[in-house]
Formats: structure tokens, C-alpha cells, sequence
């Protein structure tokens, strides 16, 4: 197999962990205004309704059926409407209080603690790195500074990026993210944590689509590495990026060091 130009990373729950630091923001926001809403089974539930709220909302985005901020003000809209937050309904005060619950999240907002060293790695291969996000380029750029990371890439490619293009998973924002990079898709990798949405889709795109789950291992004891295809997802699938980055040099997709070539 031929080395790759290009590693393409997704961003949310794949290098940062966006679902812990989002719970944590959540149940700030919800203290702040109704203190008994913010613990035990109160909150979880509360918390479970927000994620359900992002899934029907951001799927809605995803379908081109609303913008980005539309998205967002509905979810606070039926999430503070659930909880009896009394906010108002006009669009300034759901933006700001979804402004709110994001520099919520941002306190709590953590590196998965592999992520350094992998991408280290696969940079001194001499391999390009990028990252493609659904979010706003300026988030998306002051999270990835402040987690100590964003030297690692060579372009970063978000929503607000891609005029004239829908954001993922349409095969658009791949090629815009390789484009960006100088690389060809089937020269390129990219890696996500959602199965249809990341993986698949950059399949469909002519990438080489790798799946990160973080959930607990389902494979056999003693196995290493990415498992292989499974037969409903056609990709091959990681539980950090530290198995990524071996799975990309075993399967001879990192260019060999001066080292290994002698």
C-alpha cells in the first residue's frame, strides 16, 4: 500500500472530548437558574433531552434544512422551554445564551490524553495534517490554540468555510478539506467518530474513511488494532488515536523513516 500525503482529523469527540465538557456546561448553565435541575436523576434527564435536541437539530442542518444558527437557537429554545428557563424567546438572547453555555463547555473542554503523541508521530512521518469540522472556523481555531495542538495542521476547514458547498457529509467538504491540503482523496485519511457522518462518508467521497470509536471494546481479548471491517461499516475502526497511528504505519500508510529504510 502506498504511503498517504494526508491525515484529515475531525475535531469534536475525536481529538477533543466535546461530550464530557458539554454535560459539564450544561449542568452550569442549569444551576445558575434552576439549582435543582443540576443534580441526579434531574439533570441526567435534562441532559439526555439537550443530546436529543443536538441530534434532531444538527441532523436538520446536516439535510440543508436550516442554517447553523438556526439549529443552535432551536435547540435552546425547546431545551430552556424543558427546563422553564426563562430567557425569552428573541433570536440575541438564544444566541447568547447558547454563547454562554459554549464558554461553559470550553472551561471543562479536555484533549483525549493520546492525542499529542499521535499526531507527533504521524507528523514526523512527514505526512500533512488537517482537520474538518461541522462548527465555526473561529471556535474551532481558538479550541484547537488552546489545547496546544493547532501547530500540528496545515489548514483547517469548517462550516463556514465551504461557499457553495454543504457541510459534511456531503463528499464537498471532504474535497474541499483535501484541496486545502495539496492532496488527492485517495492520497488522503480521515478519521471521525461518527460512523455515517465521518467515516462512511469520506468513503463515499474517495477517501480512505477510518472510524473512531471510543466506546468499550467489543473485540476479542489479545486483539491489537483496528479491528477489521466490520460488514455493516466498509471501514476499518480505532479506539484511540494511538491505534490509528500504528494501524496507519502497519498497513504501510506512513512514509518509512531513514531508520527503517536501511
Amino acid at each position: 500500500m502506498p504511503p498517504v500525503r494526508a491525515v484529515i482529523f475531525d475535531i469534536d469527540d475525536t481529538l477533543l472530548d466535546l461530550t464530557a465538557a458539554a454535560a459539564s456546561g450544561l449542568r452550569a448553565m442549569v444551576a445558575r437558574a434552576s439549582p435543582a435541575l443540576s443534580d441526579g436523576a434531574a439533570f441526567d434527564e435534562a441532559l439526555a433531552f439537550w443530546r436529543q435536541l443536538e441530534l434532531w437539530h444538527v441532523g436538520r442542518f446536516l439535510g440543508g434544512e436550516c442554517t447553523l444558527v438556526e439549529q443552535r437557537r432551536s435547540r435552546v429554545r425547546e431545551f430552556t422551554a424543558y427546563a422553564a428557563l426563562s430567557i425569552g424567546t428573541r433570536g440575541e438572547a438564544l444566541d447568547a445564551w447558547f454563547a454562554d453555555f459554549t464558554a461553559a463547555c470550553e472551561t471543562d473542554l479536555r484533549l483525549f490524553p493520546e492525542v499529542p503523541d499521535a499526531l507527533a508521530t504521524i507528523s514526523a512521518r512527514g505526512v500533512v495534517i488537517g482537520a474538518l469540522s461541522n462548527n465555526i472556523h473561529a471556535v474551532q481555531r481558538r479550541r484547537l490554540r488552546q489545547a496546544g495542538i493547532l501547530d500540528h495542521f496545515a489548514a483547517l476547514v469548517c462550516a463556514d468555510d465551504l461557499a457553495g458547498a454543504a457541510a459534511k457529509p456531503d463528499s464537498g467538504a471532504f474535497l474541499a478539506a483535501c484541496a486545502a491540503l495539496g492532496s488527492q482523496p485517495g492520497q488522503t485519511v480521515y478519521l471521525g467518530d461518527d460512523l455515517a457522518n465521518d467515516a462512511l462518508a469520506a468513503r463515499a467521497a474517495g477517501l480512505i474513511g477510518v472510524w473512531i470509536d471510543r466506546r468499550p471494546p467489543l473485540r476479542a481479548a489479545g486483539s491489537a488494532g483496528p479491528a477489521e471491517p466490520a460488514a455493516g461499516s466498509l471501514v476499518p475502526t480505532a479506539a484511540t488515536l494511538t491505534e490509528f497511528a500504528d494501524w496507519l504505519a502497519r498497513s504501510g500508510f506512513l512514509p518509512m523513516t531513514a531508520q527503517e529504510v536501511q
